[in-house]
């Protein structure tokens, strides 16, 4: 083997050595993308799973066209109480102080101020007029958990 073979070949060994390292590198980041996604969907499903709500009683008052519903968290997730959505018939009632309210029972809660905690009571307040038919009020978590109940007039 001559001197030009073997350069040839320390060449080639050398360009191998930098195609498989930027190779790497790029393969790194993808990997770490989509384990970062995994965890992320793994935390959501997880939370998601341990999410259960039940509605305690749902009332309507004619003389104030007043929805007040109790909730309870009755799951082992920390709900955030912005992040809840609040239908009558399927219809959104929209997240502003002029349409509804929703706050944590005083009575009920027992740490992290604002937020849902498990075994905690929210009282939700809908300013709406209804009619005397009956009605399905219904309330979903950020994870897409829901509970519903019919009002009766």
């Amino acid at each position: 083997m001559g001197f030009g073979t073997i350069v040839a070949n320390i060449v080639l060994f050398i360009s191998v050595l930098l195609l498989a390292t930027a190779m790497v590198g790029v393969f790194k980041g993808s990997i770490e993308s989509t384990s970062d996604s995994l965890n992320t969907k793994t935390d959501y499903l997880s939370k998601k799973i341990s999410t259960n709500l039940e509605v305690n009683s749902v009332v309507f008052d004619n003389s104030t066209n007043t929805t007040t519903a109790i909730v309870l968290n009755s799951g082992s997730t920390i709900l955030d109480i912005d992040n809840v959505d609040v239908f009558i018939d399927g219809f959104f009632i929209p997240r502003n102080a002029s349409n509804r309210t929703i706050r944590v029972l005083p009575s009920t809660e027992v740490r992290d101020s604002g937020l849902w905690n498990p075994s905690e009571l929210i009282e939700v307040k809908i300013f709406k007029y209804l009619d005397n038919s009956s009605h399905t009020f219904a309330i979903t978590t950020q994870y897409g958990n829901k509970a519903e109940e019919r009002i009766s007039q």
